[in-house]
């Protein structure tokens, strides 16, 4: 008994040892978001550089969102596109429909209607109701893809069965 004590002990030790550890890696990004909130982006900015620059993707999501809208910074669409694509790659659902939305548009990136569709798949497998109405709209209009309307279809009901309007329209 006194081994599994102490066992439990050791580990506990251990997990609150890595819990330490995360929050100072990660800890500046609540101060950020408060920041954000209250619309002191040049607070948000200072949290959320270096968590971005480690890897972040939550925090590079942001950036790239205080790119695109100009937030604290001037607006540079491929600032944003860049900071959307590092959080995207690793499988943020928001970043991975606003590098599509930028590759539909062609802002910060080459306009590339295919590239978009990826992205839009990418968010929409992820539940992003707005990925999976653009892309039904994308599989309706046949671009980017080849036009088709069962699966135009598909993607509409899905956004529309979590509320997406434009879906339930559509």
């Amino acid at each position: 008994m006194k081994k599994i004590g102490l066992l439990l002990a050791i580990t506990l030790s251990a997990c609150a040892t890595e819990m330490q550890d995360e929050v100072r890696k990660y800890g500046g990004f609540a101060d950020g978001y408060i920041a954000y909130k209250d619309g002191d982006y040049e607070t948000a900015l200072r949290e959320w550089q270096p968590l971005a620059d480690q890897g972040h993707a939550t925090a590079q999501f942001n950036l790239g969102l205080m790119y695109e809208k100009g937030l604290g910074v001037a607006k540079d669409y491929k600032q944003a596109a860049n900071w959307y694509r590092r959080s995207a790659e690793q499988g943020d659902a928001h970043a991975q429909f606003s590098l599509g939305f930028m590759c539909f548009k062609g802002q910060g990136v080459p306009q590339d209607y295919s590239e978009a569709a990826k992205w839009y798949h990418k968010a929409a497998e992820r539940g992003d109701t707005d990925a999976q109405t653009s892309l039904g709209t994308l599989y309706q209009k046949g671009t980017g893809v080849p036009q088709n309307y069962s699966e135009a279809a598909k993607w509409y009901h899905k956004a529309a069965e979590r509320g997406n309007v434009i879906a339930q329209h559509n």
